[in-house]
């Protein structure tokens, strides 16, 4: 099976997440898999009283992904909702939480996403071309040194890992997946 090679231009994610090209089925079904692993690893924070906006989080990776809103999840938004609209909080940012901290540089922010998507897209086309090659410092060392990244390996890493948790396609897992 041939591995993606389009990007989607606003997540940055595999095109194959996003609509599935004749005979790429098994990333779509690899895709579905992953949201629901990460809803599940996302619950608990979720139906916590100490939301960051977890709830809003899982809806977007749900609606992004085209997979099913999980029925403890609807509960969970419309218990929220209830909790604004019954008069029992003020503000949306008090029913579901406050993403972002006060006081965010909102542009930091949207600059270290640019990086994950950029790293991630640059892990995805390496081990794509070569299914050989192992998710590790060497790797991330490769990465680093691209035009486009220049970051130390370390960085890189991090940068991986933290797209992974954001929601992108777990690159070694799909590459174990290609090589059935």
């Amino acid at each position: 099976m041939a591995a993606p090679l389009a990007v989607h231009e606003t997540t940055g994610a595999p095109a194959t997440l996003v609509q599935a090209p004749a005979g790429e089925e098994d990333a779509l079904d690899l895709a579905q898999w992953q949201v629901a692993e990460e809803l599940e690893r996302c619950r608990p924070a979720c139906l916590g009283a100490d939301s960051k906006g977890e709830s809003m989080l899982c809806l977007m990776l749900c609606l992004k992904h085209a997979h099913p809103i999980p029925a403890w999840l609807s509960c969970d938004l419309i218990r929220r909702g209830e909790r604004v609209t019954g008069a029992h909080v003020m503000t949306w940012d008090e029913a579901f939480g406050r993403l972002w901290p006060k006081r965010t540089r909102l542009a930091v922010v949207r600059k270290r996403r640019r990086l994950k998507v950029r790293v991630h897209a640059a892990v995805w086309a390496l081990v794509s071309a070569d299914l050989s090659l192992s998710i590790n410092r060497i790797l991330f060392d490769i990465v680093g040194e691209l035009p486009n990244v220049s970051l130390p390996a370390s960085t890189v890493e991090h940068l991986y890992y933290e797209a992974l948790h954001d929601g992108q396609l777990n690159v070694a897992t799909w590459r174990d997946a290609q090589r059935r």
